[in-house]
């Protein structure tokens, strides 16, 4: 990669250093102080700036041990003690149950969000939605954030946003919404994607069945069937996937025909826990993608009692290294437990 570092060289404070060296040396460097060493010279903001860097350094990172980040959420009044707002507060898991916190929504950001839904995370970023459709990026990093245009109208409020990048590194955010058939008067599914930098939404065709919370895998995001008035019994052995690139919906089996209890990304593949609740156990599959998905069953976990607060009711539980961690939120602040299994 070559840079024109004429800028920098005729600084006598700084002292000649090759562009293939600097690049090496920034390249290590955490996002914040990337942030700022942007605005040395021109040569190291066109070095930071640039789409092969930017890459570059997410691949960096990678070789890095990865961090959980844990959103909590609990109901507050307002003020006037009538309605009730739901609220997210964003925190780092740092290991031997340390937690850093690191914002509040939306006091840290009243301006785009009011009551959230459930985060979407890809390379470190993170999509929020609130339940009146607003929508934002945010950089846990570097703490930016990037406010989204609205979308089409909904009449079913927050559900089904994905998040992710296509082969091209070019970030997606996949929108699914309802409106209504007024021949039929019924509600129908629809879908739209925004490709970051376009600020445009472009319609896609419909999705097979309705969906809920996505997780991203290599390219794709992946639902699972949501049971709603428009399909009251769904198929209980098909997920359903989406991929950025060629922008078309397909179905993909689960590994069996329970209802799963959380679809998530570990690393980059994909993972898929059923509950068990007379056994008291959670079974983790693992998804392939070669030729064809294969599904493989990856462990099966033995539930202490004390995790389950409910005879029926499926544990929380985050992923850190190579360890699962059970979760107990009691409050604002999470609080890992040890109860834990390795994968």
């Amino acid at each position: 990669m070559q840079i024109n570092s004429n800028s920098c060289r005729s600084r006598s404070t700084l002292p000649y250093i090759p562009d293939d060296v600097m690049f090496n040396i920034v390249l290590r460097l955490p996002s914040r102080s990337l942030i700022r060493f942007k605005y040395v010279c021109k040569a190291w903001h066109a070095i930071i700036s640039s789409q092969f860097f930017v890459h570059a350094h997410l691949e960096q990172s990678k070789l890095k041990p990865s961090s959980v980040l844990m959103a909590p959420g609990f109901y507050k009044k307002h003020r006037n003690g009538q309605n009730f707002a739901f609220l997210m507060g964003l925190y780092k898991y740092q290991g031997n149950n340390i937690m850093q916190h690191l914002h509040d929504f939306p006091y840290d950001f009243p301006q785009v969000l009011d009551t959230w839904s459930h985060p979407v995370h890809c390379n470190g970023l993170l999509f929020v939605s609130d339940m009146k459709d607003k929508m934002l990026i945010y950089n846990p990093s570097t703490t930016e954030v990037v406010s989204l245009p609205n979308g089409s109208p909904n009449l079913y409020k927050g559900r089904g946003h994905g998040f992710g990048d296509n082969h091209n590194k070019r970030y997606k955010v996949t929108r699914v919404y309802y409106q209504r058939d007024y021949e039929t008067l019924l509600l129908t599914c629809k879908c739209e994607v925004l490709t970051l930098r376009t600020n445009a939404w472009r319609q896609m065709e419909d999705p097979p069945y309705p969906i809920g919370s996505p997780v991203y895998v290599k390219g794709a995001i992946y639902w699972m069937v949501s049971r709603t008035s428009l399909h009251p019994e769904p198929p209980n052995n098909t997920l359903v996937q989406f991929c950025l690139t060629e922008e078309r919906f397909s179905l993909l089996s689960r590994p069996c025909n329970m209802k799963p209890s959380c679809l998530t990304q570990v690393g980059d593949e994909l993972y898929c826990g059923f509950f068990i609740s007379e056994g008291l156990s959670l079974e983790i599959w693992r998804c392939s993608f070669g030729q064809k998905p294969k599904w493989t069953q990856h462990c099966a976990i033995q539930i202490p009692p004390y995790a389950i607060k409910r005879p029926v009711a499926s544990p929380l539980v985050a992923f850190h290294g190579n360890c699962w961690h059970r979760i107990r939120s009691t409050s604002m602040t999470p609080k890992p437990v040890n109860w834990r299994e390795y994968l």
